[in-house]
């Protein structure tokens, strides 16, 4: 298979292609072998796959044709009589430049014969798009002025209103078919057959391919006018034709300095020169206008805008012949940012010259707004600060014209009035550089723009000036240019801030150092300053003052002095080698001052590096001789109580475990005795009389006791013993008469004239059986002293594990106690008790629970041991008889309540029962046991009187036959019921003896006009057998469990019902 490339210009037309493919077709059948066609999209297609082309057959336009010539493709044959003719097709205006367009190829053959035909390309500009039908239709619509195409392509395009022809232009050029070499005989051969093509050999191939035409002219001519047409359009040159008048002045001028080109036609050239400068350019003019030719450059033109804005140009101008006759070319180029630039670098290197030596505030600020006023052309400067209402804006310095701009303006530090959005205001606020670009326009500036105007003050500048991170001061800068600060000018403010900001920081700084430096001097703080090899050279007065030597004395004496004399070597080479590393060293420091006594130093030597890479040692410490001192004495108050001058706690502790670590092998008892309601003394009698005991009591400790014994005073009412060296366990006993009869004989005090009596209680721990340390001993004998306050008064305890059993189940009693009481969670459980006979609740007993918030029910025997002897009893007292009166109010009828034998002791007792038990409907039973009412029956009998003159009482004997029962005082007890203990109940069902004793009690009661209750019935057979007894009352599980008041008050309404 062959393949046939062919030309875009004659592939873009259906009827050219079609041509085309019928010939291809008709060489395919002569030659035998399958042709394909091969077409591009447009040119740029073709242009790119040229290069690497390996088509058998290609018909190709000139250049395309010669590029293949010259990569070995032979010319074949043309189309006869068929040359390239192109049109230029277009529509005329009257603009200076236009824009062609046409195709790549067309361009490098074409143009210069355009040049020929008079054709204006020196003004065009070419463009090449990629198809014959891109160019017809961007001309048609009007997208540019010209286009080149060929003549049979504009031909074939059918529109009646096509773009007409400007001009027609004929050439010598043809198309070519180029056949590879193997090829090119036989493709001769056949196409001697076609009528439509000719055959050529390469030297006609050759002449038809190029022209005879002035192409170095007219690329020179080109090339100048692409030349002064790039400069003419450079936004950043101006250019100016004059004669007597402005001629001509491109865009980028008229732009630069706000001038149209008409109005710059009725000015003379020197009128855009600023005054200054206009006799020295009005002369050069003058000259080239008279037809002198010269060249000159301007570095610092000064053009003046048309809002009189003064513009620094680098100007060069030439003379020239334009339309006819002599005038002036100038080109300007802006460099107002760079004078600008220069002249605010100048007053920076002023301002940091200043820096350098300036050493307040006020001589910097007179510096800095003279050197901008002098400098930069500034019309005004001032330096702003809040006044000291901290309202508006005062000055601390100004400078430049108009000064008395000020007296008539306010600006406000803030808030949101106007004066307060300036740019002074602003920067204030914000910590930032705030421009004002032009007074004229600028919105924010109306408070001030009428006094600004006035003073000619165009644009202006806020600084902030920062000292401490914070705005101190703010420069302002008034200029008669507008927009003088945009931009460029705006990143050298923001370097002056910074410069300003680091010398107000500065002058703060020296201010600082000076007042430090005094500080340091005066101060009473040792220092001292050495260099890196340990020679001092610097001294304060305060160290001349503690070590007593004077300034001359210390300098270039070696930092060690200070730690040598009384600090070992070892020490020394540590110090040395720890601050010559790097590290800070801090130690207590002794010394011996000139005068031979010691002093210390609490001294911290600290390596300081310099910014030059220069190290010092600081040696900065305090004297602390004098808590040296106080420190003895501290010594003595942490380890010796300050009242008796025994041990304290941390003496005591320290000294026992010195003595166990010494002694590992002995044997010691730990006492720990505590005075009972010690308090109580203190609130009676007072603190004086209170330490006067505890001054007594140690006394006697340390007469009785002997030597070796360590005593101390632990704690507020605690003293402790530490007995060593006891040589049998059985000592113990000997050790605790002696220490009673210690306190017997001071149990009896005379203070102030009053005879007061004390109680103790002790607890002892043996070492090392109940502790090997210190804490532990003391653990254990705290066990031991919980364990003697519950047994009674005046008793010490040996620590035993029972001990720390009972102590547990204590501690366990007390949490819950504690709980009970501040959340009030007592509640009575209610016992009924029914009449044998009728089987009807005559009464209930109140039997006392703590109930926990999620219901928990805790009984009797977990807490009442340690209720009957807390501080809470009475108050749980009232809370009982409250509550049970209140039960018998709501229930009409009797309730019983025990009574525990602290409570029975107590003087208010009675009165607190009768209070409660008056106007009862039913009576308030009063429960004692038979041995309570036995240790004191005289006492009980008249307790018992008394409430029984109250008919709502009754007494109730409890557990009757248990205790020490003595008949002959049961009559005279005028109690009202007996109540059978529950060990009887369950023994009479068991033996005779038992039943002959519930038998005796109940004919006993009966005799003395008593009622009878019988506790605990369980069972059918003891109700059978107590009823047939004569028993009055049966109280158990048999018939009613204890309820709770809810249970008992729905019970009641079933039997109501």
């Amino acid at each position: 298979m062959l393949t046939f490339a062919l030309c875009p210009h004659d592939s873009e037309d259906e009827r050219e292609l079609k041509k085309w493919k019928h010939l291809a077709n008709s060489l395919s059948q002569k030659l035998h072998k399958t042709i394909k066609l091969v077409t591009f999209a447009n040119y740029i297609e073709e242009k790119i796959k040229l290069p690497e082309a390996n088509y058998d057959l290609y018909y190709a336009n000139p250049v395309a044709s010669y590029f293949l010539y010259k990569n070995g493709y032979k010319p074949a044959a043309r189309l006869k009589d068929k040359k390239d003719t192109f049109v230029v097709i277009g529509y005329k205006n009257n603009t200076i430049h236009h824009t062609t367009l046409t195709t790549t190829y067309i361009e490098t053959h074409m143009l210069p014969m355009l040049i020929e035909e008079e054709f204006d390309f020196v003004t065009t500009d070419v463009v090449l798009v990629p198809t014959q039908k891109e160019i017809y239709e961007r001309v048609k619509a009007k997208k540019v002025e010209y286009g080149i195409m060929y003549e049979d392509s504009y031909d074939a395009i059918k529109d009646s209103d096509k773009p007409p022809i400007v001009a027609r232009v004929p050439s010598n050029f043809h198309h070519t078919l180029m056949v590879k070499p193997n090829l090119y005989k036989n493709i001769q051969k056949i196409l001697q057959t076609y009528k439509e093509f000719e055959l050529i050999d390469e030297e006609e191939f050759l002449d038809g391919i190029t022209e005879k035409l002035p192409i170095i002219s007219f690329l020179k001519t080109k090339e100048f006018f692409d030349v002064s047409k790039a400069l003419y359009n450079n936004p950043f040159v101006g250019v100016l034709i004059y004669k007597n008048k402005i001629e001509y002045a491109n865009e980028a001028l008229q732009e630069k300095f706000g001038y149209t080109l008409q109005e710059l036609e009725y000015m003379s050239p020197e009128e855009m020169v600023c005054d200054e400068q206009k006799a020295m350019v009005k002369e050069a003019i003058q000259r080239r206008i008279n037809g002198e030719f010269f060249s000159k450059g301007y570095e610092k033109l000064i053009i003046k805008t048309k809002d009189e804005q003064r513009i620094y140009t680098l100007a060069f101008a030439n003379t020239i012949l334009y339309k006819n006759s002599y005038a002036g070319l100038v080109f300007l180029v802006d460099i107002t940012k760079e004078v600008l630039y220069q002249k605010l670098y100048k007053a920076l290197r002023n301002v940091n010259r200043a820096i350098t030596t300036v050493l307040t505030e006020e001589e910097l600020a007179k510096i800095v707004c003279e050197t901008l006023v002098s400098e930069l052309d500034i019309k005004f400067v001032w330096i702003g600060v809040p006044d000291p209402k901290g309202q508006t804006f005062q000055a601390i310095y100004k400078c430049g014209e108009e000064q008395d701009y000020l007296d008539h303006i306010k600006v406000f530090v803030g808030g949101d009035l106007p004066q307060a959005k300036g740019p002074t205001g602003r920067a204030y606020k914000e910590r930032a550089i705030v421009i004002n670009p032009d007074t004229k326009e600028n919105p924010v500036i109306k408070p001030w723009r009428t006094e600004m105007l006035k003073r000619g003050f165009l644009s202006s500048a806020a600084v902030p000036i920062l000292k401490n991170g914070k705005v101190h001061a703010v420069l302002n800068i008034y200029s008669p240019i507008p927009h003088f600060f945009d931009d460029l000018n705006q990143t050298l403010l923001e370097e002056l801030q910074h410069d300003l900001s680091f010398a107000v920081q500065k002058i703060e700084t020296i201010k600082k150092s000076i007042i430090l430096e005094k500080a340091v001097e005066k101060g009473s703080e040792f220092l001292v300053i050495a260099n890196y090899d340990g020679y001092i050279e610097y001294v304060n007065e305060y160290a001349c003052k503690i070590s007593g030597y004077q300034k001359e004395d210390l300098l270039n004496k070696h930092i060690s002095f200070l730690y040598k004399q009384f600090h070992s070597k070892s020490f020394s080479d540590t110090v040395w080698q720890t601050i010559v590393s790097g590290n800070e060293f801090s130690a207590i420091f002794v010394n011996r001052s000139k005068n031979g006594t010691l002093f210390y130093l609490d001294l911290k030597i600290i390596p300081v590096t310099l910014p030059n890479g220069e190290k010092k040692f600081v040696a900065l410490g305090r004297d602390i001789t004098k808590e040296k001192e106080l420190l003895k004495e501290n010594e003595q108050l942490r380890f010796y109580d300050a009242l008796t001058g025994l041990y304290n706690y941390n003496g005591f502790a320290v000294q026992v475990e010195k003595y166990l670590q010494n002694q590992p092998q002995t044997i010691c008892a730990f006492l720990l005795i505590d005075i009972a309601n010690f308090s109580f003394i203190n609130k009676t009698y007072g603190v004086v009389v209170g330490d006067k005991i505890l001054i007594e009591i140690a006394s006697r400790l340390k007469q009785y006791l002997k030597k070796s014994d360590i005593i101390a005073r632990v704690g507020g009412d605690e003293f402790s013993i530490c007995f060593k060296n006891i040589k049998e366990k059985e000592d113990l006993f000997l050790l605790i008469e002696r220490v009673k009869n210690i306190l017997d004989r001071s149990s009896v005090f005379t203070i102030n004239g009053m005879n007061l009596t004390l109680t103790i209680h002790g607890g002892i721990s043996i070492y090392p059986d109940d502790g090997t340390t210190f804490q532990k001993l003391l653990e254990n004998a705290s066990v031991a002293l919980q364990s003697a306050k519950k047994e009674g008064d005046n008793i010490i305890k040996i620590y035993n594990k029972s001990i720390e059993k009972n102590i547990e189940f204590f501690f366990v009693a007390e949490q819950l106690l504690n709980k009970a009481v501040q959340n009030d969670l007592f509640v009575f459980h209610y016992q009924p008790y029914i009449d044998v006979k009728t089987q009807e609740i005559v009464g209930f007993e109140a039997l006392a629970r703590i109930k926990d918030e999620d219901g928990t029910l805790h009984y009797p025997n977990e807490f009442i041991d340690l209720l009957e002897n807390s501080h809470f009893l009475g108050r749980f007292r009232k809370w009982a008889l409250n509550e049970v009166s209140q039960k018998i109010r709501d229930w009409k009828k009797p309730i019983s309540i025990n009574i525990s034998a602290k409570s029975f002791k107590n003087q208010s007792l009675t009165e607190e029962v009768l209070s409660y038990a008056k106007n009862l409907p039913a009576p308030l039973t009063i429960e004692i046991t038979e041995r309570l009412y036995m240790n004191d029956p005289q006492r009980s009998k008249k307790m018992i009187e008394r409430l029984k003159e109250c008919k709502n009482i009754r007494i109730s004997i409890d557990d009757f036959g248990t205790g020490y029962s003595s008949l002959s005082y049961l009559k005279d007890m005028h109690a009202d019921i007996l109540k059978i203990d529950i060990s009887f109940v369950r023994a009479m069902m068991e033996n005779e003896k038992s039943q002959a004793i519930v038998k005796a009690i109940i004919t006993l009661a009966q005799a003395l006009n008593m009622k009878t209750v019988a506790e605990g019935v369980e069972t059918k057979e003891q109700y059978v057998m107590l009823k047939e007894f004569g028993v009055d009352y049966i109280q158990g599980y048999y018939f009613f469990k204890p309820l709770p008041e809810e249970e008992i008050e729905k019970l009641l309404k079933w039997k109501k019902k």
